[in-house]
Formats: C-alpha cells, structure tokens, sequence
C-alpha cells in the first residue's frame, strides 16, 4: 500500500512568523505573518491567547492573536536629524522617525557620494532596520535610507 499524506484544507506549510524560538510572538515584518493572520479555525472552544488576549474571529493560526499592519502605501519615514556633520573616523547613529512597520515592508540603508550613486551599506549596525549606526565615516559620504513594499513593489528614497 503506498503512503498516502493527508491535510485539511485549513493547514498550511510555512515557518511560523515567530521573533524567535523562545519568544512565540509574531514577528509583524515577516512576510509569512499574513498567512497566520485571521486563517485559523473556529469553533475551538479557545477564546484567549496564550497573553490573554481575545480570540478573533476568525482567529490567528497559533497561540498568540495579533493584529497585522495592512501595507497599503510606504511610508519610510524622516530621517533625523535631517542633516548632520560628523568627523571621519567617527561613527553616527541615525533613525527614520515615522516609518511604517508591518508585513512585506523592509528597508535598507544606502550610502554613497553627494548625487550617488548609492548601494547598500556595510559595516554598522541596523542596515535592515529603521534606525542605523554606521560603520566608521568617510568624508563626503550621504545616507539614505530605502524602503521597499512587498506587497506594492514601491521604493522611496529618504535624505
């Protein structure tokens, strides 16, 4: 007899959107988040989360109820400050006040000379994240930082 595998129609094959193998939260800005989101089944008897919270209906797939941003539009955001001296040699932490966060959108930071072109950063710290320090400064160096929409292929660029 052959082997024969068999899942309900409510079942998906994905790695949960979990912040870490500890911490069983979801992680908003994974794009499987919106997979988990209001897709689990109902009629469980279950109407908490592990943190108490209330069940939606339909729920979230696990143990933790969220609530997914919807990316409609980017919006990445203002960099602070706007404009800053700093002396080579030395490292800037910087941050882009305002940015959207949820499912499908990331960023990049980007560097290069006054006009470009620009290409992604290396060294520092926080190259995917809305705030960034930088590695060691060069003079004559700008920073931006990109933003890209899973789910609307869009970038913006910030100076």
């Amino acid at each position: 007899m052959a082997n024969r595998y068999f899942q309900d129609g409510a079942a998906i094959n994905l790695n949960g959107p979990f912040v870490s193998s500890t911490n069983l939260h979801e992680n908003l800005s994974d794009p499987n988040a919106s997979a988990f989101n209001g897709t689990g089944a109902t009629g469980t008897g279950v109407v908490n989360d592990y943190d108490g919270d209330t069940r939606g209906t339909p729920p979230d797939i696990g143990a933790d109820e969220f609530i997914l941003l919807t990316c409609s539009a980017a919006n990445g955001g203002t960099i602070t400050p706007g404009t800053a001296s700093a002396c080579s040699g030395a490292t800037y932490a910087m941050s882009s006040v305002g940015a959207e966060v949820g499912a499908g959108i990331s960023y990049q930071w980007q560097v290069g000379p006054t006009g470009g072109p620009y290409s992604n950063v290396s060294g520092g710290t926080g190259a995917n994240s809305t705030s960034y320090t930088t590695g060691v400064l060069a003079a004559g160096t700008h920073y931006y930082v990109a933003s890209d929409l899973f789910c609307w292929p869009d970038r913006w660029l910030f100076q």
